[in-house]
């Protein structure tokens, strides 16, 4: 219980790429309506990118300490 932290950024990892490549099918699949150029896309390959980031730093720290 102590490390929920670890739990909650590798899910919220998984959601948000989850979620993005559901917006990258449905842009390859309908092109027209852009799923990609808004700013909900920015907004969560932005958070992607932060909680990737954060995933990242946390297993690195677990394994060498």
């Amino acid at each position: 219980m102590k490390e929920w932290y670890v739990n909650l950024w590798s899910h919220l990892t998984f959601i948000l790429s989850l979620f993005i490549a559901t917006l990258w099918v449905l842009n390859l699949l309908n092109p027209m309506m852009n799923f990609l150029n808004n700013w909900i896309a920015d907004s969560a390959i932005f958070l992607l990118c932060i909680s990737s980031l954060i995933t990242s730093a946390i297993s690195i720290w677990r394994r060498y300490r």
